[in-house]
């Protein structure tokens, strides 16, 4: 044998152990690929699915924000309308109420008792503020 038949077989033992080197990065590298798009796959769908909720939320939110704003028209109105009952006015108004459901009671227990007339109940001695 001579050197340049050595050489070459020194270059072609070298190339095929640079070509199992090189293949076998190949497949590390097709491998982290893989893991790598599956990994981006799974983060769009993650982002798709943010988006939705923060669609959702814009929503509820623009939607609290309407009832936000009626329930304080509602409030302003609410407001103006009580304004008018003084501290006066209002007490007189509590009064007559109060006047009224004495009466009211008063009137609802006559009928009852008037009801019960009829019947053999003894109804001497009873009042419409006591039980019965």
């Amino acid at each position: 044998m001579n050197s340049s038949s050595t050489e070459e077989a020194v270059r072609s033992d070298a190339l095929a152990r640079e070509k199992e080197v090189l293949s076998k990065r190949i497949v590390e590298l097709e491998t982290v690929l893989v893991a790598s798009r599956k990994a981006a796959s799974e983060k769009d769908k993650m982002l798709a699915f943010l988006e939705k909720k923060a669609d959702s939320a814009n929503r509820y939110y623009q939607e609290l924000k309407e009832v936000r704003a009626k329930f304080a028209m509602e409030k302003k109105t609410e407001t103006e309308d009580t304004v008018v009952l003084a501290l006066p006015a209002l007490v007189y108004r509590i009064e007559e109420l109060e006047r009224n459901l004495v009466g009211a009671a008063h009137h609802g227990f006559d009928n009852a008792s008037d009801q019960l007339n009829g019947v053999e109940f003894r109804v001497d001695g009873i009042h419409f503020l006591k039980y019965v």
